[in-house]
Order: structure tokens, then sequence, then C-alpha cells
């Protein structure tokens, strides 16, 4: 499985990225559940929660998390306005 964000800060023209093990993006597997799958409940509500920056100071968050058998993508900009997309 892998998981990652991209993201940019306000003062910077740069797009970050950060990979994640899947113990460090979903929380514990529930009861009867042998491991991760994109199903699997994340640790953080909002994709932007990963990474140390404070909300003000992000441009865009996009999260990717791809297995053997499904992609999910969801992206967030902000400012003036704010847009969430999810995609599975």
């Amino acid at each position: 499985m892998k998981i990652k964000i991209n993201y940019r800060l306000v003062n910077s023209q740069e797009t970050m990225e950060l990979n994640l093990l899947p113990t460090e993006y979903f929380d514990f597997p529930g009861e009867g559940e042998t491991g991760y799958s994109i199903n699997s409940i994340s640790k953080f509500i909002f994709p932007y929660e990963y990474i140390n920056y404070e909300l003000q100071d992000i441009v865009f968050v996009n999260l990717n998390i791809e297995d053997s058998k499904s992609y999910a993508r969801r992206e967030m900009f902000f400012g003036i306005k704010a847009k969430i997309q999810l995609t599975i």
C-alpha cells in the first residue's frame, strides 16, 4: 500500500511530499480485520493534520492512497475558498 501526501505552503513554490506507512496513517485495524485497506479508518479526519504546519500556511494538500485493488485521492485547496474533492 502506498500513502502519499503532497502539499504546498503559502511562502513556497515547491510542492512537498510526505510518504506514510499504513501504521502512520491509519488507526488500528478493527475487530476481525487482518490488516489495512483503503476503507480503514484514518487517525485524523483531514490530510493536512498529518503535516506540521498551521492551516493558514497551506495552499493545497493532495492525499493519494493506492493498493493492489483500489485507488483513493482527496484534494484540499485553501485560501479565499476552500474546496474538498474525494475520488475513489
